[in-house]
């Protein structure tokens, strides 16, 4: 976290931060549990300037001393404790085994109080390198002249990435509950995903969406109970859960569990289900064309590594 929200444009650079910024670029960086996405917007006709921007920043990027207001602030921010400490580090160990790094990454309170501006930029030189990088335009533009200056600015760069062995998942059955008094109380029941491909797993969570719905629409118990397929680059899980009355919580687990239980023994019943979830998921899929950067942010979870993103929103035609 510290690495990526902290580079900056190199100031050596303003011959080219000064065209990025009159083009109308725009930057934004997410950082998850298996990769960073720097990504950058702009419009087709600046393909040029956008991708020199992205150099710019990724490349020859740097930290300078607003990076120590950034260090201050996750020090602060783990003082205030406003994960759910516990219960969020009971789920993961449950999800992933305890000695996973996927328990502790991304919380700001298990963060080293001791981390420096050093630290991240080691970090970076470790781990953003090309051949730990995926590179993606989506928008409308011209796919030759896009790679003429994909390899101007970028078939130069140098660097290998420092290799990772991260223990396998360990997922194990847990119960996990915290009492509180309140009317609505959240529900949410993680199942590990089998080693089947995507498709299947698509529509397998879209026969749990069913389930979830059920929730709803059988019970009246909650608003808005859902399941979708959460996936990580070394685990995958069904996620099904949302708000539910407190005084029907013990209603909704058990509609849940005689549900997947019939999926599991009634085949008619499966059979049914299945033939409703592959049609939903089919007409999802068609209808997800959307802009250039959701196309980017659909190809972003199916990288493995450092994603660098460029989208350029200007027409909603996509070639590529």
């Amino acid at each position: 976290m510290l690495a990526a929200h902290t580079l900056t444009w190199d100031l050596h650079y303003l011959y080219d931060l000064f065209p990025f910024a009159r083009a109308g670029g725009m930057r934004d960086t997410d950082v998850s549990a298996d990769r960073t996405s720097f990504s950058v917007q702009g419009l087709d006709m600046h393909l040029d300037v956008v991708l020199a921007g992205l150099r710019r920043w990724v490349r020859e990027g740097t930290y300078d001393d607003a990076a120590a207001s950034f260090v201050r602030a996750m020090r602060r921010a783990a003082k205030r404790g406003q994960d759910q400490g516990l219960l969020t580090d009971t789920w993961r160990t449950a999800l992933f085994g305890r000695s996973h790094p996927y328990v502790q990454a991304g919380i700001i309170r298990h963060a080293n109080s001791a981390l420096t501006i050093d630290d991240a930029a080691r970090f970076r030189a470790a781990h953003y390198t090309p051949d730990n990088a995926t590179l993606v335009i989506a928008g409308r533009f011209d796919p030759v002249l896009a790679d003429r200056w994909i390899d101007y600015l970028f078939a130069d760069w140098r660097g290998h990435a420092e290799t990772s062995q991260p223990p396998p998942v360990a997922p194990q059955p847990a119960s996990i509950a915290s009492i509180d008094d309140v009317a609505m109380l959240q529900v949410r029941v993680a199942l590990p995903a089998s080693a089947a491909g995507r498709p299947e797993r698509l529509v397998a969570a879209a026969m749990l969406n069913e389930i979830a719905h059920d929730v709803r629409f059988r019970l009246s118990a909650s608003y808005a109970f859902d399941a979708q397929l959460s996936e990580t680059r070394l685990a995958s899980f069904y996620v099904m859960g949302g708000w539910v009355d407190a005084a029907r919580s013990a209603a909704v687990v058990k509609l849940v569990r005689d549900r997947v239980q019939e999926l599991r023994t009634d085949g008619l019943a499966a059979a049914c289900a299945f033939v409703i979830a592959r049609a939903r998921v089919l007409t999802q899929l068609r209808s997800q064309v959307g802009s250039a950067g959701s196309l980017a942010e659909r190809v972003d979870p199916l990288c493995n590594r450092v994603l660098l993103a460029v989208a350029r929103p200007r027409l909603s035609p996509v070639e590529s």
